[in-house]
């Protein structure tokens, strides 16, 4: 039997086992503000992409001036908001596990879902109409070409990414937790751990980049704020270009721009706060979390002074500060008109509810402020298969949903949101138990009313011969508003074949609308065309498929309204 071999350590390996950790010293007193870069920087990030994102909407104004594309700007702020929240919380330690790939095309993806609803809510007609959404159905490209989706998408694609390259610059730049979890320790600590100092980042560099990118941008700024000052409509027919109108600056331009360069300005402060952070941690310099607040109470008043005294210089026949005071005036009088005239509508609504009568008042329409066109439809392409064209959008269709839930899931659980799969459970089975139960009694009550019906119908008829099979009856109270078009016509004509039987018109069992029609013309003969109309309405109301709309059934309310004077004449 072989002995077994007793290995020694010795040398290096045996000093380096039983050397001891030293002693933990006193950690360096080095803080960051949490203010800045949870609330300050995120804004300032943003401020900076709408920026551009507006002045990319000026442009797209001025080529197509009948829509109000300045309304999209909401969409951008949220979107680069997001935008620099989300850059800011996967350069978090705990976040570094998340497959950023897939989490990014999942944002974008969605992000184009919400541009797509908003574009469709700000420039379309509201509800589509079946005609249309059958046009969705069977060809679903037809979806993207309508509502200026395409130019919302991109405007506001722009912003968020504009916000995401910023944001992940600037915290690159930013002191590590790594890096203030070993620069902080003593340096004795620092010598035991030396194979655990952080990798330095090129920070000088990342300034330099955002500095490039911000001139480089800002140029492009420039650029705009000139070509908006022109007709560029005329470009393509005025061959000298001297002949060209040119415009004033606009104030949402001239707003961009100054925002544009002040955040910048900011922004490139705090880089260099950052830059100084890094070289004092590693020096052990303590740092205060007040030294950064008071950093960016001083950049805050230097940009202040100077945007104040580039508000007064002169911009073509003006000062900036006439125009930036006309800006905010006229917003200032848009949310004080917006604010009377919801309240307006409150108590107009309150008065109606309090005073309206159900068959005296004529149905008006609301007063809706006129839409900009929208883009006509494209027509799908013929095909000549109907079912290989029906497969094809139905699986479009599929997949589309499919994709939306998956991405929807997928940036919820990444953020940290878990679906309780036992409380789902229990709200399917309270909601399927009420659905059920709601069924039930839905069914029993349809049951009641067909044994009611029959037992009418086979008691002897003690209805007025007068009325015939309509077996009409004066609502105690009705409200007309709750009804379609449809049923409001059908209101009326009913309501006329009540009158008439009260004058001693009655409607028979066998007759027909349109024979009824002529005994009403031979006792009323002033009122034969408007009998005619509304009997007219009244057989398209009951058995045409057409949709009916609300103008019409105004128009039957007004002939009803006439024929009941007329009747009312007879003794």
């Amino acid at each position: 039997m072989s002995r077994r071999r007793t290995v020694r350590n010795k040398g290096v390996i045996a000093a380096a086992r039983v050397q001891r950790a030293p002693a933990p010293g006193q950690r360096l007193d080095f803080r960051v503000d949490p203010w800045t870069r949870k609330l300050i920087r995120p804004l300032l990030i943003t401020l900076l992409a709408i920026s551009v994102a507006i002045a990319l909407l000026v442009i797209v104004r001025i080529l197509s001036p009948d829509r109000g594309w300045m309304a999209v700007v909401p969409l951008c702020f949220v979107a680069a908001l997001e935008g620099a929240y989300t850059t800011a919380w996967l350069n978090n330690p705990d976040s570094h596990g998340v497959d950023r790939l897939t989490y990014r095309v999942a944002e974008v993806f969605l992000l184009l879902v919400v541009a797509r609803l908003y574009s469709w809510v700000l420039f379309g007609n509201g509800i589509p109409s079946p005609d249309e959404v059958r046009l969705y159905l069977t060809a679903p490209t037809s979806l993207l070409l309508v509502g200026g989706f395409f130019t919302t998408a991109f405007v506001t694609l722009v912003a968020w990414g504009l916000a995401v390259s910023h944001s992940r610059a600037f915290t690159r730049l930013d002191v590590s937790i790594y890096e203030i979890n070993f620069y902080t320790l003593s340096p004795a600590e620092q010598k035991a751990k030396a194979d655990d100092r952080p990798i330095q980042m090129p920070r000088e560099a990342l300034q330099a980049q955002y500095l490039s990118n911000w001139l480089i941008v800002g140029m492009l700024m420039i650029f705009m704020a000139a070509l908006s000052t022109f007709e560029i409509d005329q470009l393509a027919t005025i061959v000298n270009p001297l002949d060209i109108t040119r415009l004033g600056l606009a104030p949402a331009m001239l707003l961009a721009l100054m925002t544009y360069f002040l955040a910048g300005f900011w922004l490139l402060s705090h880089a260099r706060l950052l830059r100084l952070n890094a070289r004092w941690l590693m020096d052990g310099v303590a740092k205060d979390a007040d030294f950064e607040r008071g950093w960016q109470r001083q950049a805050l008043i230097i940009l202040l002074g100077i945007a104040l005294l580039a508000a007064f210089l002169p911009i073509g026949s003006s000062l900036a500060i006439s125009r930036i005071l006309t800006l905010g005036l006229t917003g200032l009088s848009y949310v004080v008109s917006a604010v009377f005239s919801f309240l307006g509508y409150l108590v107009g609504s309150a008065l109606i509810l309090l005073t309206r009568n159900s068959e005296e008042m004529p149905l008006q329409p609301p007063q809706l402020t006129p839409l900009p066109p929208v883009d006509p439809a494209i027509a799908p392409p013929s095909n000549p298969n109907p079912f290989f064209s029906m497969v094809i959008s139905s699986a479009f269709w599929a997949l589309m949903i499919a994709f939306i839930i998956a991405a929807f899931l997928f940036f919820l659980r990444e953020r940290g949101y878990r679906l309780d799969v036992e409380r789902v459970n229990s709200y399917r089975t309270t909601v399927s138990a009420w659905l059920r139960a709601l069924w039930d009694r839905l069914r029993g009550r349809a049951r009641t009313l067909t044994m009611e019906l029959q037992n009418r119908l086979r008691a002897p008829s003690s209805r007025s011969p007068g009325l015939g099979d309509l077996n009409i009856s004066r609502p105690r109270f009705l409200r007309l508003q709750r009804l379609s078009p449809r049923e409001q016509i059908r209101f009326y004509y009913l309501a006329l074949v009540r009158r008439a039987g009260e004058r001693g018109v009655g409607r028979q069992i066998s007759e027909t609308p349109l024979e009824f029609a002529k005994d009403l013309k031979e006792a009323w003969p002033e009122s034969d065309t408007d009998v005619d109309a509304l009997t007219q309405a009244f057989l398209e109301a009951r058995y045409s498929p057409q949709p009916i709309e609300a103008p019409k059934a105004n128009t039957i309310k007004q002939l009803w309204k006439t024929l009941r004077t007329t009747l009312r004449r007879r003794s």
